[in-house]
């Protein structure tokens, strides 16, 4: 009887070398070649994507841009009436002065709507109480 040996090299080393060599083609040719394609496919997709998406974020960038210049605009516009409504107000107030009346001011000036009478008072009110009674 022959002793054992820590590495016995027979028949067994070429025999599981070659079973490793043909699960190597096989999972290459099954596994690996159809994975490599749709990871191929997904970057490119993705690479599209993003392009569209730096397009698009330009895009946005220049409609920003010109949000701002219309606010601004806006700003500017309110500003200069809001001036001219102050320099008018100034007018009105020197021609009312000589004539003894005081210048209007506020909301009331501008055709603001009274407050209600909290009781319901007026045409409104009368024709609740008609309705309830």
């Amino acid at each position: 009887m022959e002793k054992a040996q820590l590495f016995d090299f027979n028949l067994t080393l070429p025999a599981i070398a070659i079973e490793f060599l043909l699960l190597m083609v096989a999972l290459d040719k099954l596994y690996f070649t159809p994975l490599g394609k749709f990871m191929d496919e997904r970057d490119a997709k993705i690479r599209g994507e993003l392009g569209s998406v730096k397009a698009a974020s330009e895009e946005v960038k220049q409609l920003e841009e010109q949000a701002a210049a219309v606010m601004k605009a806006a700003r500017a516009e309110i500003r200069r009436r809001a001036q001219q409504d102050e320099e008018g107000d100034h007018r009105r107030a020197g021609g009312q002065a000589r004539r003894g009346t005081p210048p209007r001011r506020g909301r009331a000036r501008r055709g603001a709507r009274q407050p209600r009478d909290p009781e319901g008072g007026g045409r409104q009110g009368a024709r609740r109480a008609d309705q309830l009674a």
